[in-house]
């Protein structure tokens, strides 16, 4: 008998820091200095331009000097007004430590708490795709679910799923069943996302399961700023890959106002349209117009 086997990557990513070349210090700074316990070697410089704002994960500096900081306490940005070499604008936006918070109380515990225990991964990557698609190369399973940080499985997810994939042959998207949470109220009765023609937008969630190997030939998740879930289960359904529903496994999908999908119609209109015009020779050939 064939048995199958499930990965689980557990997802969450944070803004990444870029290299950034030191300016020329300001009057009076020291060349070499041991700052807070550092020993910096000669050659090298130092200089604290700001205080309090929390455990720093990464730092960005942009072009003009300002300084673009994520850390526990969310994300801050600085500005030097009066070209002293420190910044007298501090400004704070966004909560970036809350996607880690609910990765570690949410969706990694929602994965390890089921009865059929799946490999977990859980990475950080400077982009979304980066991210999902390393844990999809440390997978050694057959099959591949991808969660997002925000949202969970319900008990029994990887058995209903196990059971949809026993015996398959061939190139497979197994769609499971979602019930929304806004505002902590959910849905009363988990639902189907009615199906329709995969070429016209994407009804397929994030947890969608895909066999690993065409995961990999097909080149995993793609750089879209949106709908980059879309983009691959696109590419695999034009590869091949045919949709079923796994009525039993219900993904929980939290609906979060600071999440990506709710950006302007206009950047939604615009990336559907590129990732369409991606696919334009491969449709084509395949009479899809």
């Amino acid at each position: 008998m064939r048995t199958t086997s499930l990965s689980l990557a557990v997802v969450c990513s944070l803004i990444a820091a870029t290299a950034a070349r030191a300016s020329t210090l300001p009057d009076g700074f020291q060349e070499s200095i041991v700052l807070d316990g550092l020993t910096l070697p000669t050659g090298f410089s130092a200089v604290v331009v700001h205080e309090g704002q929390g455990l720093a994960r990464h730092i960005d500096v942009a072009p003009n000097g300002d300084i673009y900081i994520a850390s526990r306490n969310g994300l801050s940005a600085m500005r030097d007004t009066n070209r002293d070499g420190k910044p007298d604008v501090v400004s704070t936006f966004g909560d970036i430590a809350t996607w880690g918070h609910l990765a570690s109380t949410r969706a990694i515990p929602s994965a390890l708490n089921q009865t059929t225990k799946p490999e977990v991964f859980y990475n950080h990557g400077e982009t979304l795709h980066e991210a999902r698609n390393l844990g999809a190369e440390q997978a050694q399973s057959e099959w591949l679910c991808f969660l997002d940080a925000d949202d969970e499985l319900d008990s029994g997810y990887i058995q209903a799923m196990t059971r949809a994939t026993e015996h398959l042959e061939g190139d497979w998207l197994i769609q499971p069943s979602t019930r929304g949470v806004v505002d902590g109220v959910e849905d009363p009765f988990p639902v189907l996302i009615p199906p329709k023609p995969l070429i016209d937008g994407n009804f397929l969630v994030i947890g969608t399961v895909i066999r690993r190997a065409q995961f990999l030939r097909i080149g995993g998740f793609h750089a879209w700023p949106l709908y980059e879930d879309w983009d691959l289960w696109l590419r695999a359904f034009l590869d091949g890959a045919a949709i079923r529903h796994a009525e039993d496994a219900i993904y929980r999908v939290h609906v979060n106002p600071q999440s990506r999908n709710n950006c302007s119609r206009d950047q939604q209109i615009h990336t559907y349209n590129a990732i369409r015009a991606a696919h334009n020779d491969t449709l084509q050939q395949k009479g899809v117009r």
